[in-house]
């Protein structure tokens, strides 16, 4: 438990919740994964790609590219709900 408490230790000092004041991870694994993915961004070979808004927005772009095109077809997934697109 950390003796500052974000500078609110006096005021819990004898809270007798004071031992739920403590952030615990829901999933011991989920945690071991998130933090090895961060130690793993920190590094310098991935910095120039992971913290830079123009990749993640490129991500995005392809993500909604792929998503608005169904496997197998031409046409996009959503042109029949138009009049004007309908052939």
């Amino acid at each position: 438990m950390p003796a500052n408490l974000f500078l609110l230790a006096p005021k819990v000092r004898g809270n007798p919740y004071r031992s739920a004041l403590r952030s615990a991870p829901l999933s011991s694994q989920l945690n071991t994964a998130a933090n090895f993915l961060w130690n793993a961004s920190l590094t310098a070979q991935l910095q120039w790609l992971l913290w830079r808004g123009a990749f993640w927005c490129y991500l995005a772009y392809l993500v909604l590219f792929a998503y608005s095109r169904p496997a197998g077809t031409g046409r996009s997934c959503h042109s029949e709900r138009f009049w004007w697109a309908s052939s």
